[in-house]
């Protein structure tokens, strides 16, 4: 698929003020005496999906890690028990492997794999193919490539969201029938085989394709990915599907944009059990309280950060 669109760099944006003013994303935020760059390069397309243009939750959820980025990485470490006789933790910088989904234009995972190429192993890029989401997060991401900015590491797939639910619910049966079943060991042996082989035909007959299931993620980070109905339902579910007690998840949500999808999504996390909290960067007052849901007929619209966690 080819696109024609004239090239746009993205400006480093206001983001939503606590109260009154604005917090501004600027080229002085530094992490130790380190400043980030945002030399990475995006066109805007009409497409179907909402990926056709950077998201402000998508710079604000750079802006966190570029604040945060120690701190994060100490907190990785705790989740994964870092080897006897480490004396320094900070100083124990395994590389990190990322998977962002809905990435849209992909300029939340360049910016991150393009300022950290030493701590990442691997930053994976998802996307749908339908409505032509992936062909236009591979253009984005050829075409700072072709620029010759350091993106090694960095690689896209698809990934619908139903391949991966279904994935779960597979399991979920499956655990469920071994608690369930009062039948011999043999008999239950013979019928866990017969149900595999029954599951690869039928994500073969699909076109189920579940690779990225198979690694253990340390981050897996999104910005603004609930904006439908089903979306407060799948997002979850797919968090759960992809991560482990280990993966650290990161999403950037602009609350009470869709007031009503906000509480319906924040219930579902806590049916996958899921738990989450607000994190913010040192730079970053901690906001005023929230009125009770639903009560305000212009609700103030703010970007939140929040890590997630299996429990």
């Amino acid at each position: 698929m080819e696109f024609d669109t004239p090239t746009t760099t993205i400006p480093i944006p206001l983001l939503n003020a606590w109260v009154h003013g604005t917090v501004r994303v600027d080229q002085s935020s530094k992490t130790g005496n380190d400043c980030w760059v945002r030399d990475i390069e995006i066109e805007n397309a009409p497409l179907t999906t909402t990926g056709g243009h950077v998201w402000n939750a998508a710079f604000r959820l750079l802006h966190y890690f570029e604040e945060s980025w120690d701190s994060i990485i100490i907190n990785q470490i705790h989740n994964n028990s870092p080897p006897l006789g480490t004396p320094n933790l900070i100083s124990y910088r395994h590389k990190l492997k990322i998977l962002e989904l809905g990435a849209g234009c992909g300029w939340l995972g360049m910016a991150l794999a393009r300022n950290l190429p030493h701590s990442i192993e691997r930053m994976c890029m998802t996307e749908q193919v339908e409505g032509g989401a992936l062909d236009w997060l591979n253009y984005n991401v050829q075409l700072n490539k072709n620029k010759g900015l350091p993106l090694d590491q960095l690689d896209t797939a698809p990934c619908d969201w139903n391949h991966y639910i279904a994935l779960l619910e597979e399991e979920e049966g499956r655990e469920q029938n071994n608690i369930t079943t009062t039948t011999s060991s043999t008999l239950n042996d013979t019928k866990f085989t017969n149900q595999n082989k029954k599951d690869n035909e039928n994500k073969e007959k699909v076109g189920m394709d579940t690779s990225l299931a198979s690694v253990s993620w340390d981050l897996i980070i999104g910005s603004d990915l609930v904006y439908n109905k089903a979306g407060t339902t799948m997002l979850p579910r797919v968090i759960r599907a992809l991560a482990t007690p280990h993966t650290l998840i990161y999403y950037a949500h602009t609350r009470k944009r869709l007031e009503a999808y906000d509480i319906e999504f924040f219930e579902e996390l806590e049916k996958n059990d899921l738990s989450w909290e607000e994190v913010r960067e040192p730079s970053i007052d901690t906001p005023p309280p929230s009125p009770p849901p639903l009560t305000e007929v212009f609700p103030w619209m703010r970007i939140a950060v929040y890590l997630i966690r299996l429990n």
